[in-house]
């Protein structure tokens, strides 16, 4: 009913972790990314943002910026809407590399948001360009912490094709997953697809 392709995979060792089994097996096959569900798209929204974030930031801390969670920014500087995007718009790879290398040196990021690394970044930048990142936060600025979740778990490219995939062994999608591929479908290039692992 979403229109998300639905694909089966057999004999991967899934274990407790199936999202970085799936992301081994893409990987092998030539794709670069992350397995931490929406974490590669807030940490580019929030590196390409970086130094307007900073500038508005409440404590004027640079380093606040880089470790608060992206929603909570879009939501405490959600009057400074336009300016965030325009900036987006505006960045390039040299520069969100950079911001961030910057913002994963935090533990808690990295935490949060594991597995991910500068050239990873760089290639989904790459492939999704700053316009299409304007417009995922356009879209993620309109209920910023409902839509920081439900993200497909695998985030990758092949640097030539998106790959959004949710993976799956025995559940179902959740509400969450549901609500934010409805609303962000239609903006991510690509394939989004569901995995079963198998």
């Amino acid at each position: 009913m979403m229109g998300i392709a639905y694909e089966k995979v057999h004999g991967l060792e899934a274990g407790n972790h199936p999202e970085y089994a799936a992301w081994r097996h893409f990987s092998s096959i030539g794709y670069s990314g992350a397995y931490c569900e929406g974490g590669p798209i807030l940490l580019l929204i929030r590196a390409a943002a970086l130094d307007v974030l900073t500038s508005l930031n409440t404590f004027n801390s640079r380093q606040d910026a880089c470790s608060r969670f992206t929603e909570a920014q879009l939501t405490i500087h959600q009057e400074h809407s336009n300016l965030i995007l325009s900036t987006i718009r505006s960045a390039d790879t040299v520069h969100v590399v950079r911001s961030f290398n910057e913002i994963y040196t935090s533990l808690l990021v990295q935490e949060c948001y594991p597995g991910l690394t500068a050239e990873a970044m760089a290639s989904l930048f790459i492939a999704l360009g700053s316009e299409m990142l304007a417009q995922i936060t356009a879209a993620i600025m309109e209920a910023p912490y409902s839509y920081r979740a439900g993200w497909p778990d695998l985030t990758m490219t092949n640097g030539e094709q998106m790959l959004w995939a949710e993976v799956k062994t025995t559940d179902q999608l959740h509400m969450s997953q549901i609500s934010t591929l409805h609303r962000m479908k239609p903006l991510l290039p690509g394939c989004v697809r569901v995995v079963q692992l198998v």
